[in-house]
C-alpha cells in the first residue's frame, strides 16, 4: 500500500480546511500575497519572502492574527537556508527553459528530451522546497524540515500530483487575470500548502 492510500479523507480535508481559511482571512491573505509579491521581486529575496509568507500564515491560523515577532523569527533561524535553498529549482527551471529553446533553434530531439526530463525535475524539487518552507514555519530544524519534505513528497504520489494540479490551476486563473495573480494566488497557494503540511500529513514537530 503507498503511504497516501491511508489517509485520502484527511487530505481532501486538508484541502477544504485551507479554501476555508482563506475564505474567511482572505483580506490579510490579500496583503500576505502583495507583500510576497513586492518582496520577491529583486529575485535574491524570493527564499526569505516565500518563508515570510508561510510564517505568517502559521501565525494567523495560530493566533487568528499576524504576530510579526514570529515572522521575524522564523526569518531569523531560517532565512540564510531558505534563500539558498530556493535557487535549487530556479537554477533548473533556468536551465530547462535554456534547453527548451535551444530545441526550439535546433529542432534537435536531444534538447528536447533534456528540456521534458528538466521539466519534471522542477516541478519535484519545487514542491519538495515549498513543503519544507511550510515545514520550517513550524520551527522545525532546517535538516529535519528537508527529509520529513522529500520523504513526504516521494512517499505520496497521489498526493503530491493533486497539489500539482491545484497549484497549476490556481496560476492559470491567476495568468487570466494579472491583479488575481498578484492579489490573492500567492497566499491561496501557500495556504493550501500549509493546510496540507499542518493536517498531519508530516511527522510532529522537532525543534533543533
Amino acid at each position: 500500500m503507498r503511504a497516501d492510500d491511508g489517509n485520502e479523507g484527511s487530505f481532501g480535508g486538508a484541502l477544504r480546511d485551507a479554501l476555508g481559511f482563506a475564505y474567511r482571512h482572505s483580506l490579510v491573505l490579500v496583503v500576505v500575497s502583495v507583500c510576497w509579491v513586492v518582496s520577491s521581486l529583486p529575485v535574491v529575496t524570493c527564499g526569505i519572502s516565500t518563508l515570510g509568507a508561510y510564517a505568517a500564515i502559521r501565525s494567523l491560523r495560530s493566533n487568528n492574527e499576524v504576530k510579526f515577532g514570529e515572522i521575524t523569527a522564523t526569518i531569523r533561524r531560517h532565512g540564510v537556508n531558505a534563500s539558498l535553498l530556493i535557487y535549487v529549482p530556479i537554477i533548473i527551471g533556468f536551465a530547462t527553459a535554456t534547453y527548451f529553446l535551444t530545441y526550439v533553434r535546433t529542432d534537435s530531439f536531444q534538447y528536447l528530451a533534456i528540456a521534458i526530463a528538466g521539466t519534471y525535475l522542477f516541478i519535484f524539487l519545487a514542491l519538495v522546497v515549498l513543503t519544507t518552507f511550510a515545514v520550517l514555519s513550524r520551527d522545525r530544524s532546517f535538516v529535519d524540515s528537508l527529509s520529513a519534505s522529500y520523504t513526504w513528497v516521494v512517499g505520496n504520489p497521489t498526493h503530491s500530483t493533486t497539489l500539482i494540479f491545484v497549484y497549476a490551476g490556481l496560476l492559470l486563473l491567476g495568468a487570466v487575470s494579472v491583479i488575481g495573480l498578484v492579489i490573492i494566488v500567492p497566499a491561496l497557494l501557500f495556504t493550501l500548502h500549509e493546510g496540507v503540511v499542518r493536517d498531519g500529513t508530516l511527522h510532529s514537530p522537532s525543534k533543533a
